[in-house]
């Protein structure tokens, strides 16, 4: 008996792994927020952007089905890796995305420049009930979220909007293929269908406004504050995770990984952010 079911449950893997899924859905649409920060600037805060619908016309070329998108841009997804044929690269083929990756497996991202670690894969059940690969990677300078036949959710399908625009950033919140929901971000409290009006600044922040800061920056292993007093702090990654927080006259750092992150210092209820690097 056991063995049956343990037969069937391969059967059931092996369907799963094989199964080919449409990346993107045609005529799918990727409703997006963009954030400017940081806060203290005129206007910094996540806006909605108008909804984007993804729209191609499946060709031929020697015998092989290609997403085309323009004369110059066209992709394939077959074995759960997404090729994209642009002639802005050289060779004019690249992988966008690849599925059959596994934890510390690196690919190196052509559109970024960019070499991508694979720190986490699962899978998971998205809105219409169907499972799909979920996977995170870290590179240098940010954070990717990958989930199969949906894209990147932290920075767009195409990365048109890329991590490294350290005071700008667009993530995906919503996708919708005709009117049934394939994704809807966890922490996005605003309305889908209304997500073009969609606004949250960032104005209820009283901000320090002496000439306080944080060095070095870039830094190793210790960030220290220029009052040389102890300080509430909070250290969060792009996603707005926090990553550490305390209070303290200066931070011990070398368990935070190179890349980019931000630091929120509070002194009397004010407070002040700082985008800060680690070498």
């Amino acid at each position: 008996m056991r063995k049956i079911i343990l037969l069937i449950s391969l059967s059931l893997l092996t369907q799963f792994l094989s199964a080919q899924i449409e990346m993107p859905p045609n005529n799918s649409i990727y409703s997006t927020i963009t954030c400017y920060g940081p806060p203290g600037l005129d206007g910094a805060g996540c806006y909605g952007n108008q909804p984007d619908t993804i729209r191609y016309s499946d060709t031929l070329i020697n015998s092989i089905k290609y997403q085309k998108y323009s004369e110059t841009y066209l992709a394939r997804y077959e074995k759960k890796r997404y090729i994209v044929i642009d002639s802005a690269f050289e060779n004019n083929e690249y992988v966008l995305y690849d599925f059959n990756l596994e934890v510390d497996d690196t690919l190196h991202l052509m559109p970024l420049d960019e070499d991508l670690i694979v720190t986490y894969k699962d899978v998971i059940i998205i809105e219409n009930g169907e499972s799909r690969i979920h996977m995170k990677l870290d590179g240098k300078t940010g954070n990717t979220e990958w989930i199969e036949g949906l894209g990147d959710i932290w920075n767009g399908f195409n990365y048109y909007h890329q991590f490294g625009l350290y005071d700008i950033h667009t993530s995906i919140v919503c996708i919708r293929d005709n009117e049934d929901y394939l994704y809807k971000s966890p922490t996005f409290n605003g309305s889908c269908e209304d997500i073009a009006n969609y606004a949250n600044p960032w104005t209820n922040i009283d901000l320090i406004t002496n000439d306080f800061s944080v060095w070095p920056n870039p830094f190793k292993n210790q960030i220290n504050f220029s009052n040389n007093q102890e300080n509430e702090y909070i250290i969060y990654n792009f996603k707005g995770e926090i990553l550490k927080k305390g209070n303290c006259e200066s931070i011990n750092t070398s368990d935070l990984k190179q890349g980019i992150y931000f630091i929120e210092v509070t002194i009397d209820s004010k407070k002040k952010l700082f985008q800060i690097i680690k070498q």
